[in-house]
């Protein structure tokens, strides 16, 4: 990779400002032009809400992070949105120490080590069940050492917060398991928020479907699946999409089946059982084109095998879908399949059941006023537990 291709801002680029707040990510935001994980989206939410409160904030990323995307995805170029500063590993954190007053840390993964400087106050987020996740990949002794380096980091914490309710619980948990944290404060539930991305083509569609302005309202039911393979997802797979596109009336869009975002086996892909049929396959792609694909679909799918990840995750995939204004498909044991019942946003299922998706996929193709309601819904759902300026309220009070 070209040096040139990643500038890094010189010290005297980035002065000091009073109040100034970092958002550490180990990812590729949004108007990269590279794929967004979740990291990605939820740095992206945080600077939205604290940008719309008037602080002044950075999400800040370490160079190897994005040079691995980069030979990742083999993209010959990309984009440095202004709010994003990708520093040189061996300087980021003394770059941390000296330009910010407050650090937020996106889990624990986004840099190998760091001791604030006095003053300095940082916000620890409980994203994700990490240790639950990593339980899945890593084996005892890497997994006790990632545990040390993350509970090295929310020792430092002035402030906790969490992605939802369940993730709140799950650290507030954690902490009283460790008796070195007891002591820190309860962390406060600040949700995975999105700009809202739906479109009135949704409930009132064009006569001709077109993906950029929302779902035909004749035509096939459009079934949107996407989203990275991970270790703890398993459920849907290429033959499972198969089946539903067999049903009739039904389309099937796919993007990163058999991807992960950061293990790179194409061996190990999952292939098209039929490559003849009806679903189409999408590679993986920037968010803005993942975006669009989803928008453009009828309903999206978000349904898994039950595990104790699974129990406690807040799906990146179902929250990106809602604020696409795609209802969802999701699971009823989960914080966002209780939101999703509540609002009427999608559809819950109590337990994974390919009959029962495929029993499911064939009503909504008969019954397309119901797809429309549930769309609909998709912006309460937004407003209510996905809008930035509403999510970061509980972190901008403490601020």
């Amino acid at each position: 990779m070209n040096e040139q291709v990643l500038p890094v801002p010189a010290p005297s680029e980035a002065p000091d400002r009073p109040g100034r707040i970092a958002i550490v990510c180990n990812g590729c935001v949004p108007g990269s032009r590279l794929p967004s994980g979740a990291q990605g989206l939820r740095a992206q939410g945080l600077h939205l809400g604290l940008r719309a409160s008037g602080h002044d904030c950075d999400i800040v990323t370490r160079r190897s992070t994005v040079r691995a995307q980069l030979d990742r995805w083999n993209a010959p170029s990309m984009r440095f949105p202004g709010h994003w500063r990708v520093i040189p590993d061996e300087r980021l954190e003394a770059r941390l120490k000296a330009d910010y007053a407050t650090i937020i840390f996106i889990g624990w993964v986004g840099i190998d080590a760091f001791a604030k400087a006095p003053g300095q106050r940082i916000v620890y987020d409980f994203f994700s069940p990490s240790m639950v996740e990593h339980s899945f990949i890593s084996s005892g002794g890497r997994l006790e050492a990632k545990r040390s380096k993350k509970e090295e980091l929310i020792a430092q914490a002035d402030l906790l917060i969490a992605n939802g309710t369940g993730r709140a619980e799950y650290g507030a948990d954690y902490m009283r398991a460790r008796p070195p944290l007891v002591h820190l404060p309860a962390p406060l539930s600040v949700r995975l928020a999105l700009p809202w991305a739906g479109d009135a083509a949704m409930t009132e569609a064009p006569a001709q479907g077109n993906p950029a302005q929302g779902p035909a309202r004749e035509g096939p039911l459009r079934v949107f699946f996407g989203g990275f393979d991970q270790a703890w997802t398993r459920g849907l797979d290429a033959g499972a999409l198969e089946d539903l596109a067999d049903l009739g009336g039904v389309e099937v869009t796919a993007i990163g089946v058999g991807e992960h975002l950061h293990f790179h086996d194409r061996a190990s892909r999952q292939r098209p059982r039929r490559p003849q049929g009806r679903v189409v396959y999408r590679d993986v792609a920037a968010f803005e084109a993942y975006r669009r694909l989803n928008a453009g679909s009828h309903i999206s799918l978000d349904v898994f095998e039950r595990n104790a990840e699974r129990e406690l995750c807040y799906s990146t995939r179902a929250i990106t879908s809602l604020c696409n204004g795609c209802p969802v498909i999701t699971m009823a044991f989960t914080e966002v399949g209780q939101l999703v019942a509540e609002t009427g946003a999608g559809w819950v299922l109590e337990e994974f059941s390919l009959p029962a998706i495929r029993d499911l996929v064939a009503r909504l193709a008969s019954d397309r006023e119901e797809v429309r309601a549930r769309a609909r819904n998709t912006r309460t759902f937004w407003e209510r537990h996905c809008d930035p300026e509403h999510e970061i309220r509980p972190l901008v009070e403490v601020l």
